[in-house]
């Protein structure tokens, strides 16, 4: 009974005050210089909406936040579509590189589409654009929150193989990566696109050390997936001992 009062509570009240902003999400997609307070605006949505569905989202930091007007890219495990909320209502200010599908949303995919950076899976030229675009958008000022896997693994807990994109930006830009775990994203919201249902349990965002890219170049990418995606990856085992 209480997971069916948290599905209907936390789509209500998303929806609600999705609804309830979107005029003002609107106004400040109107001009590129309002993109960073229309994602403050997003972070606020994300932060009222998960706390109104009681699902509020405790932040542990084991390393040290990055200075002020430091941009970074943000990489974490993807077992959940609550992972988008909870990483946008995070202490870390960003915008998201996501999948084209969601813009086709009624209202949310506007918004999406307006205050993230969008790519069409399987779409090289579109993968291209989207790499180019996340480097303009750091240029810019702002932090990029990516999801190596590319899409939410179908196998929950255990993680897919990491993509090239989000090693790419951080090197050419040579700013730093910061590991994300989310170890509960995908027992609270499972991934089912016929009937999804929120199950109440701890929510948990696991902020990691930065790792610095100065001076690495392409030849470095592989190694510096492997380390990202081990960093992420023992955490999320350490939390779901069970499943491994």
């Amino acid at each position: 009974m209480k997971n069916l009062v948290a599905t209907v509570s936390g789509f209500f009240t998303f929806t609600l005050v999705m609804l309830l902003l979107f005029p003002l999400f609107a106004l400040l997609s109107l001009k590129e210089s309002w993109q960073l307070t229309g994602l403050r605006l997003y972070r606020f949505w994300g932060r009222i909406s998960l706390n109104m569905a009681a699902l509020p989202t405790r932040v542990i930091w084991k390393g040290t936040p990055l200075p002020s007007g430091q941009q970074c890219v943000i990489a974490a495990n993807h077992g959940s579509y609550l992972d988008i909320p909870v990483i946008g209502s995070g202490p870390i200010l960003t915008t998201f590189l996501g999948k084209h599908e969601l813009t086709k949303i009624p209202v949310f995919g506007f918004i999406y589409r307006k205050f993230s950076i969008v790519v069409k899976r399987g779409n090289r030229s579109s993968a291209k654009q989207a790499i180019e675009l996340c480097k303009k958008a750091l240029d810019n000022g702002l932090n990029v929150a990516i999801f190596p896997e590319g899409t939410i693994t179908k196998t929950p807990p255990h993680m897919g193989n990491f993509k090239d994109g989000a090693f790419i930006i951080a090197v050419d830009k040579q700013v730093p990566i910061v590991p994300v775990s989310m170890p509960y994203s995908w027992k609270i919201l499972p991934r089912d696109d016929r009937r999804p249902q929120v199950h109440v349990h701890p929510s948990i965002m696991i902020i990691h050390e930065a790792i610095p890219t100065i001076g690495l170049s392409h030849d470095d990418i592989p190694r510096l997936k492997e380390q990202v995606k081990t960093i992420i990856e023992q955490e999320i085992k350490a939390y779901n001992k069970d499943e491994y």
